[in-house]
């Protein structure tokens, strides 16, 4: 129960990490709006990798849908509406959910494929004897 309960507050951890990991690059694209446009995703993706690296395939698929709703939101025209207008604003953002969704779906093939490494290296070492 102990282990369960502790298991469920660092995945609750990871997902408010998350929320905050997309709030601070949505404040930094915000500033660098001007240097950035039209291109305003590089932040955004760097927080779906990252958190797709350090905390799997949930919190990557996480940063994905706030990053994506976040773009559309704070971005697209119309501002401060989740409507869109036009089929290339919906391309545009379809490829930017894709394009992080699989870098979730890399990261956690890495990450099962090292896991299994680790087992069959511990399986298959002999054990040194003093």
């Amino acid at each position: 129960m102990r282990a369960e309960r502790r298991n469920w507050s660092n995945r609750l951890f990871d997902f408010g990490l998350v929320a905050l990991s997309v709030a601070v690059a949505l404040g930094l694209t915000l500033l660098l709006t001007p240097w950035l446009y039209p291109t305003v995703t590089p932040l955004f993706f760097v927080v779906v990798m990252i958190s797709a690296w350090l905390g799997g395939w949930e919190t990557g698929l996480l940063a994905t849908v706030l990053s994506t709703l976040a773009v559309s939101y704070f971005f697209i025209e119309p501002l401060y509406s989740l409507q869109l207008v036009n089929i290339g604003t919906v391309v545009r953002l379809s490829l930017f959910a894709i394009a992080a969704g699989l870098v979730s779906c890399l990261s956690q093939s890495q990450r099962m494929a090292l896991e299994r490494l680790r087992a069959n290296y511990k399986t298959h070492i002999p054990q040194v004897r003093s």
